[in-house]
């Protein structure tokens, strides 16, 4: 068995420091983890920032590049690649069965903000400088809240039609009626 003593002794300067350095350290773990997970629980989730290119296009494919413009800054379809898509796929602008084929009236590319302007402010959803590409078309469309074969038991058809795509991968963003 050992006896201790009463000692007048001293614990060493370094001995006190690392005695107390443990619960600083601990301390300032517990906050930092704490501060983390408060900074994680208030980021509520919010539109998607797009920086360069996109990840994951926006929209639903409809024109498909040409491949002789994949390098160009700007739009990577034609006027007349928009004219047949339109011209095969009148389903997409919510074309009525049954009624005369639609006619393309305007084909325009523009930047994402011009075509807001255009479409009295409403949001294009990619970056101002972005290009796309406007067309309007007149025929017989469903309303942009009912399918096309509804739209003769549901209301009055719309006379015009506009479609938005992203003038880079040619997917559809927006589809409407005036």
């Amino acid at each position: 068995m050992r006896v201790y003593k009463h000692s007048s002794q001293r614990p060493s300067v370094g001995v006190v420091i690392g005695l107390l350095a443990i619960p600083i350290m601990l301390g300032i773990l517990v906050l930092g983890i704490q501060a983390t997970r408060a900074s994680s629980d208030s980021q509520a989730p919010g539109p998607m920032r797009l920086t360069g290119e996109q990840q994951y296009p926006l929209g639903i494919p409809a024109i498909t590049p040409r491949a002789s413009l994949m390098s160009a800054s700007g739009p990577r379809f034609t006027r007349d690649d928009v004219i047949q898509y339109i011209g095969t796929h009148p389903q997409i602008l919510g074309a009525i069965p049954g009624k005369p084929a639609p006619v393309v009236t305007s084909v325009q590319f523009v930047t994402a903000a011009q075509a807001s302007v255009l479409l009295q402010g409403e949001s294009i959803g990619l970056p101002d400088s972005s290009p796309v590409c406007i067309v309007r078309a007149k025929g017989s469309f469903a309303s942009s809240y009912s399918p096309p074969i509804l739209a003769h038991t549901a209301e009055a058809p719309a006379a015009t039609a506009v479609l938005v795509f992203d003038a880079h991968t040619g997917n559809m963003i927006i589809s409407g009626t005036a």
